[in-house]
């Protein structure tokens, strides 16, 4: 084991080490930061639990809980992902949150995206792997191409390089579409199904916790869709 490994053991061991109990470090996807906070609020409310939250994309959380950084509970964008990166994951204790349907938008006013000759350009991506990956397949089964293609490697810049119109075109999702006033649907594509999930790490500090969080979810999970709370500002 070398010098480097050795310190991140021992800086991790002492983080958990640290814990007490009441604390739970959430990692949400940005797709679903606000039904996660909303989920978690409501968890929460009336106990003695202290919340530490990192929101960063699927891919990225996939490399934490690789990694052994301390996560107790899951908001994730895309089950195979976040399988491929932490082989531990039991896929059958996941609880599915939601699915969504991509789309194709136009800009409807995109005078910089002309200015730099990106109006003819299509933009693929947000939550980095993830939502890239449908997208890329979703064109590859339907022949779809384009001789100019854009990449947005999160969420926050793939809503911005929309809105501001800064390109033609671009897939996204339709609930992102929907939020967008410069975004207008011109094709409808394939719904992912069972895309959006949470689950308790085999790895967590609070394992007594995640399954009582776990719990109060399938509740919760009924009366409160994805798509009705909706996308963070």
């Amino acid at each position: 084991m070398n010098f480097l490994r050795v310190l991140v053991f021992f800086l991790l061991s002492g983080i958990t080490g640290c814990d007490d109990g009441k604390t739970i470090v959430v990692y949400a996807d940005p797709i679903l930061e606000t039904y996660a906070r909303k989920a978690i609020a409501e968890f929460s409310s009336g106990k003695e639990i202290r919340v530490e939250w990192k929101i960063v994309s699927t891919e990225i959380i996939g490399r934490h809980l690789r990694y052994g950084q301390p996560v107790d509970l899951v908001f994730a964008a895309d089950r195979e992902i976040a399988a491929a990166q932490y082989p531990g994951l039991d896929t059958n204790e996941c609880l599915t949150i939601g699915s969504d349907r991509l789309v194709i938008v136009e800009c409807i006013k995109n005078d910089f995206a002309v200015k730099i000759r990106t109006s003819d350009c299509l933009l693929l991506a947000a939550s980095d792997t993830p939502l890239r990956k449908a997208s890329e397949g979703w064109l590859a089964s339907s022949g779809g191409d384009s001789s100019c293609r854009m990449y947005a490697d999160f969420f926050g810049l793939s809503r911005e390089y929309i809105s501001r119109g800064w390109t033609g075109r671009a897939i996204t999702l339709e609930r992102l579409a929907r939020q967008i006033g410069n975004a207008k649907v011109i094709r409808e594509g394939p719904v992912i199904e069972n895309w959006h999930f949470v689950f308790v790490p085999a790895t967590a500090r609070n394992p007594a916790l995640g399954k009582k969080f776990c719990e109060f979810m399938v509740g919760f999970s009924k009366g409160n869709s994805v798509g009705d709370i909706g996308i963070i500002d």
